[in-house]
């Protein structure tokens, strides 16, 4: 079984805030609600991002036909744009890199004054190592949180904030590992 009080200073010392509770949970992630691959996401953002920098070059240089450089103006633009696309790129791609590594379903979930963290687990319910990454994150102000529970033990929470969203799950039975710093989170989450 899982020490608490080992896993909250170590995931303390890893965020360098003060996590209030945190628990060992299944977890399924939804960036954006997307469900492509990341490959095709960041070539899809590439593909975005270059016809809007013909189409601006197009506007902008429309007198002459055979000029084909742009401002720096117009490489702000396509740069903003090419950054918003980049970062749900390596949403999906922390996400898909998570699953191919084993990382998922199994997590860590921490909660500090502001944020809900989802951070690596290697192992199991039992015994494991972590954290190394962060995988997502949610502000707790912004995010809605809904709770659901089944045959009195089985708890899901789902959390979602800007069309990222997640589900998080546990099973609070007489037998079940970690139960006790999994109820905490779960009150903890459940006072918004």
């Amino acid at each position: 079984m899982v020490n608490s009080k080992q896993l909250q200073k170590g995931t303390s010392a890893f965020l360098k805030k003060e996590v209030l509770a945190v628990g060992i949970f299944d977890v399924s992630l939804n960036a954006g609600k997307r469900n492509v691959a990341p490959a095709a996401t960041g070539l899809a953002a590439g593909l975005i991002t270059k016809q809007i920098q013909k189409k601006i070059i197009k506007n902008k240089n429309s007198d002459d036909k055979n000029d084909k450089e742009y401002t720096m103006g117009n490489r702000m633009i396509t740069g903003a744009v090419g950054l918003a696309t980049g970062v749900g790129t390596q949403q999906l791609m922390k996400h898909h890199n998570a699953k191919k590594n084993g990382l998922t379903p199994i997590m860590i979930v921490a909660v500090t004054k502001n944020k809900i963290y989802l951070l690596d687990w290697k192992g199991n319910h039992r015994k494991g190592a972590g954290p190394t990454e962060i995988l997502a994150e949610f502000n707790r102000s912004e995010a809605k949180i809904k709770n659901h529970t089944r045959a009195f033990v089985h708890h899901t929470i789902e959390i979602k904030e800007d069309g990222n969203s997640c589900k998080i799950e546990c099973n609070l039975g007489a037998t079940q590992f970690n139960k006790q710093m999994n109820r905490d989170l779960i009150d903890l989450l459940k006072q918004q």
